[in-house]
Parts: C-alpha cells; sequence; structure tokens
C-alpha cells in the first residue's frame, strides 16, 4: 500500500541536552498511522550520539523510515531542500510536510493536519503577521486576525505546489525568511493557503537552528534579501475559515 505523506524531519544534534529527537521520535511512534506516514530523517552533521540513535532507529523502524546523513551542518535550508529533492524524486506521495525534531505530535494530529488538505494547498501550524517593512511581529493567537504566511514547521504542501513553485528559496541558506518566501511565491501562483490553529502539534522551540553562529546577522542579511525581492509585490492577507 502507498503511503499519501513524506513527513521530513530535520536533526542537528537532537540527542543533545533536552534529548529532542528522542521525545520526537517517542511522540511519533506512539501517535502516527505509519501505512499513512513515511519518515524522512535528514541528519545535518550532528556531533553528538544522533548518529548512533539513528542508526538503531533505522534497524528498529525498517522500511518505515528513511536516513539521510550530512557530512556537516549545511543549514535549516539546504537541509529541507534535500527533503523537496528526495519528494520529488520519488514521486510517490500526496504530500509533503516538514515538521521540527522539537515538535512533538498527539493523538490524531495526522488526521487533523491532513484533513485541511481538501480546503488548501499548503498548511501551516503556525501563522504569522509581516509588518509594512515585512518584518514578522506576531505569531497569530486570535483566528480572526489575518496572517501573511505560514512557517516551515509542520507545513504541508500537495505535490502540485512542489512542482510549480518548487523547493525553498537558498538565496535565503542557512536560515530565515524562507517560509515567507514561500508563501508568498505560492500566493502569487493561486494557490490557497491555510492555518490549522487546531493543531495536534506542540513546539518546543527553537532547536532546529542549533549550531548556526551569529543568528542575529543571519536574520538581518536573510531579511535584506526578502525586502529586496518583495518590495515591489502586492501586499496580501490571509483571513483562516473556522475549522
Amino acid at each position: 500500500m502507498n503511503k499519501e505523506t513524506l513527513l521530513c524531519v530535520l536533526n542537528y544534534n537532537g540527542m543533545s541536552k533536552n534529548k529532542v529527537l528522542d521525545k520526537f521520535m517517542k511522540s511519533y511512534l506512539d501517535n502516527t498511522d505509519i501505512n499513512k506516514v513515511q519518515l524522512l530523517l535528514i541528519d545535518n552533521g550532528s556531533t553528538d550520539e544522533s548518529i548512533k540513535y539513528l542508526q538503531e532507529l533505522d534497524i528498529k523502524m525498517g522500511n518505515d523510515v528513511d536516513i539521510i546523513y550530512k557530512d556537516h551542518n549545511t543549514g535549516v535550508i539546504e537541509g529541507r531542500n534535500t527533503g523537496f529533492h528526495y519528494f520529488t524524486v520519488k514521486d510517490e506521495y500526496d504530500y509533503l510536510m516538514f515538521l521540527d525534531n522539537d515538535q512533538y505530535v498527539r493523538y490524531g494530529w495526522y488526521d487533523n493536519h491532513i484533513k485541511l488538505m481538501k480546503d488548501y494547498d499548503l498548511i501551516g501550524v503556525e501563522a504569522w503577521y509581516l509588518n509594512d517593512v515585512f518584518v514578522p511581529v506576531k505569531k497569530l493567537t486570535n483566528t480572526t486576525d489575518s496572517f501573511s504566511y505560514v512557517g516551515c514547521g509542520g507545513m504541508c504542501v500537495k505535490k502540485k505546489v512542489v512542482s510549480e513553485i518548487g523547493f525553498f528559496d537558498n538565496a535565503f541558506s542557512p536560515a530565515y525568511f524562507e517560509d515567507p518566501d514561500y508563501s508568498f511565491r505560492a500566493y502569487e501562483k493561486g494557490f490557497k493557503i491555510g492555518w490549522n490553529y487546531k493543531a495536534l502539534i506542540d513546539h518546543e522551540g527553537h532547536q532546529t537552528l542549533g549550531g548556526i553562529p551569529d543568528k542575529n546577522t543571519i536574520f538581518k542579511n536573510s531579511y535584506n534579501k526578502f525586502y529586496k525581492k518583495w518590495k515591489g509585490s502586492k501586499r496580501f492577507y490571509l483571513t483562516q475559515k473556522s475549522l
């Protein structure tokens, strides 16, 4: 039986400190129908116990997990683009989804999330508002507010979206602003973007960016590229249907 979704999870030193990789995997295995989801784990050059953990996991899960090992930390965007590439090469899944290794899923999370794909082409768990100069100033909690984009962690896209607009833009590497850029590109092509504000997915926060030095400088560089790319475009604000 073919699985419908490729779930891509990026890991970097996820067995250090809070052992987020292990916590993610326990939540995933306890709460996921692996007949519907193919797990793709991408290790982004970890230097902790992640490699040993993933090797043991590979033996345990067999064909239900695919693992790619990078020889160095390529950054968040290039790492996730490995997932995009794998998705297009395999060409056997309806949806591509991203979760961070510090996002933990609860019972029923998958069916809850994927049902929105009937109404949308791209959905996310976290919705953000950009101000007039394209700075992300608010993560939405009020469902009646409009939003500008959805974040990467929890993003799910249909195959036709990937075929039309491709991967995250590597110009923003190693991190930041790839997700508003992707939402903008999708909206520009007429795709429908939604926010699953009832997602059964919890986020511990910002473990995926571990190992990237001078994050403020990287943020500013990516912001400048994003602003230059989109400053002349027509603004848009999205609203969410009731779930």
